[in-house]
């Protein structure tokens, strides 16, 4: 089988996908979600949505925004400070804008000149931003997700049947790691519950 670049290149132009089109809105959805499935445990969110002890005021550079993750925060110690933040060469850090409020990294790098007693901090390298609707998506069945009780009021649950029903609850991303304590709240969704042994499971 030939497979010199030029061959290759002659099939694929014969066939008439050597261009593709731009991705819709949807495909690049379901392409972040792809990415985010094999990395499911490697994602941050910006600290001062998830930590009401952490603010980021207007003049914070980019890459010096705090984000928390599952990971970092079970194993953190004194070298670090419990946070990740964005890495200087990601495209992120000359974007000018304010960073995705969650991200999916592929990696922690943590400074080479650290020094003995001195705080240093370790930077991810970014690989797409996910949101909290997708992220409770990928990781619904996995000991990553939980859900808090069903919520109440205009929410509360409603019968499809003697043994199903509709009800509103909050996934929390990250709560089994380490001790306790960990992980973060996502958007409300609905959820479809089954009835087995007098408790509803989602």
């Amino acid at each position: 089988m030939n497979t010199k670049s030029e061959s290759v290149a002659t099939t694929l132009e014969a066939e008439g996908i050597t261009k593709l089109g731009v991705p819709s809105e949807k495909q690049v959805a379901s392409i972040k979600q792809i990415v985010a499935s094999g990395f499911l445990d490697q994602i941050s969110v910006r600290a001062d949505i998830v930590n009401s002890e952490v603010s980021v005021p207007k003049s914070t550079s980019i890459i010096n925004i705090p984000y928390q993750t599952i990971t970092l925060t079970a194993q953190s110690d004194e070298t670090t400070d419990g946070f990740v933040y964005i890495h200087p060469h990601s495209v992120l850090a000359a974007s000018g804008e304010m960073p995705p409020d969650m991200m999916v990294y592929q990696l922690l790098n943590l400074s080479s000149n650290r020094k003995e007693g001195v705080v240093t901090k370790a930077r991810m390298k970014a690989l797409v931003d996910i949101s909290g609707k997708q992220l409770a998506n990928i990781a619904k069945g996995s000991p990553l997700l939980t859900y808090s009780k069903p919520l109440g009021n205009k929410y509360a649950p409603k019968n499809i049947t003697s043994s199903k029903r509709e009800a509103y609850v909050i996934p929390r991303f990250g709560a089994a790691i380490g001790s306790g304590g960990l992980g973060w709240d996502l958007p409300v969704i609905k959820v479809v519950q089954v009835k087995n042994n007098g408790q509803w499971i989602n």
